[in-house]
């Protein structure tokens, strides 16, 4: 745990049984964590620090981790992709791709219009468009094979960006159709490693640090790191 102000601090380390892959805030002083092989783990914050109160046992190795419409989304690598009831503790897995046979080998997942998500996959496995309407049978209905192994996604709109060393960007306003429209190269770093949106800006985690990059005009400009 950090405390955030002008100079960041670590206040707390907790121990999650695993490698902690995706952190997300789920309210109510909750902590979700994708903790690799450690399983989908629950922290109750408390004061400075937290204590683990549950943990969903996974045989695969959990990756990315989301929240959506009520629903926690896991890329579990070679599980595919899991689907758990948010509301309840322990989470209820209520859907997903057990069984994997989508065959993704998912790393992380991020959220279209309506009922699709846009799935990052590992492996050379390039860029996914699911349907999510029936939580319990998600079908890939678009996929873009040019695209290397996927680390990161994020989404907006009818445009999809694809962390995988450079970010490409992906027009996915026909979905069954993905096209890549172009890369994002910016002027700084190239391998992004993970990505994030916000107000016209796309936020790179590169391998040498955090680029900023402007969106508003043709040309995506870097404009801070």
């Amino acid at each position: 745990l950090l405390t955030l102000s002008e100079t960041l601090s670590i206040t707390a380390s907790i121990d999650v049984g695993g490698t902690a892959e995706a952190v997300l805030h789920d309210g109510a002083g909750q902590v979700r964590v994708a903790a690799g092989f450690g399983g989908l783990v629950t922290v109750q914050l408390q004061g400075a620090g937290g204590d683990v109160v549950d943990r969903v046992e996974s045989q695969d190795y959990l990756d990315g981790l989301r929240r959506h419409a009520g629903h926690l989304f896991v890329a579990a690598n070679y599980g595919g992709i899991r689907i758990f009831d948010a509301s309840a503790l322990p989470p209820l897995e209520v859907g997903g791709d057990p069984l994997n046979n989508n065959q993704l080998i998912a790393k992380d997942i991020a959220f279209g219009d309506g009922d699709l998500a846009y799935v990052a996959a590992t492996y050379h496995q390039g860029f996914h468009v699911v349907d999510l309407s029936d939580l319990s049978d998600p079908q890939t209905v678009g996929s873009l094979d040019t695209i290397d192994a996927g680390a990161a996604m994020a989404a907006e709109g009818d445009t999809a960006f694809f962390a995988a060393g450079a970010v490409a960007i992906v027009d996915v306003s026909t979905p069954d159709l993905p096209v890549l429209d172009r890369w994002l190269q910016g002027d700084g770093p190239r391998a992004a490693t993970d990505v994030a949106l916000d107000a016209g800006f796309a936020y790179l985690s590169t391998d040498v640090g955090l680029a900023v990059v402007d969106l508003s005009g043709p040309d995506p400009t870097t404009v801070g790191s």
